[in-house]
């Protein structure tokens, strides 16, 4: 079955004032991020950054930098390192789908906001789900997919619908990722023993899946989610579940006992 996540008290907004979002969009994911903010009440205009295919209509068009904008995001499969340099002089937040690890924390005086992709954000969201009813004891497992073919051995873990059954080998201590062939992504918690577990996923086509994932990011960065430093974009998992709903991301959540 599937549920919308509640909102949860604590979540930092910012007085009542539409954005000014800038989008570099490198390739499809940031194409697709710009087209989720515009769906927002909350985001005024849409600038297009190093986008051959940017036109410009009532709410967006081509830009040239950060000046005069709220926040600024990147689809970019490296370090953005000029645009982080560019929003630091601008004063304003920057959010990166990479994860990045080679930007150093330093003195940063704006929120920079790493790994803002569904494999590195999306599992600190899914914990902070009420139906994950997260304890300390409790055992926990987080699987992603990866684009790549499918693995013959290894341990099967549960996705959503279309995904499903996957076969999955271990990332790091309680993370497995799945390869996976076609246009489909997933991700998933699974939480508790195996006489009481909670599921709680996510499925969707996979550059949609990442650029609602972006977008939630920006809209939770923009709310005031991450002070000024550099942090990762699953640190801050309850604001981003709230993000996640106002995207209309669609989360599966559902108990197997034996």
């Amino acid at each position: 079955r599937r549920g919308r996540p509640r909102r949860h008290v604590g979540t930092r907004r910012r007085p009542d004032r539409r954005m000014r979002v800038l989008v570099e969009a490198t390739g499809e994911v940031g194409q697709r991020t710009a087209q989720v903010l515009l769906s927002q009440a909350s985001v005024d205009w849409v600038g297009i950054l190093r986008s051959t295919n940017a036109k410009r209509s009532k709410r967006s068009g081509p830009a040239s930098g950060p000046q005069g904008y709220d926040i600024a995001v990147t689809d970019a499969p490296g370090s953005p390192s000029n645009l982080i340099a560019q929003c630091a002089v601008t004063g304003i937040p920057v959010v990166v789908w990479a994860d990045a690890t080679d930007v150093a924390p330093g003195n940063a005086v704006i929120p920079i906001v790493l790994a803002a992709n569904a494999g590195s954000a999306l599992p600190s969201a899914l914990l902070s789900h009420p139906t994950a009813a997260l304890d300390d004891d409790d055992p926990v497992t987080v699987a992603w997919t990866e684009p790549g073919k499918p693995k013959r051995r290894g341990e099967t873990i549960v996705f959503p619908e279309p995904v499903g059954r996957s076969v999955a080998r271990q990332r790091s201590a309680g993370e497995l990722v799945a390869t996976v062939d076609g246009k489909w992504a997933a991700v998933v918690a699974h939480i508790g023993s195996d006489d009481d577990r909670r599921i709680v996923g996510v499925a969707d086509h996979a550059a949609y899946l990442e650029a609602l994932v972006l977008g939630a990011v920006v809209l939770a960065a923009a709310a005031g989610a991450y002070p000024p430093g550099v942090h990762r974009a699953g640190d801050a998992g309850e604001h981003l579940l709230n993000a996640l709903d106002q995207v209309e991301l669609d989360i599966a959540t559902w108990r197997s006992t034996v």
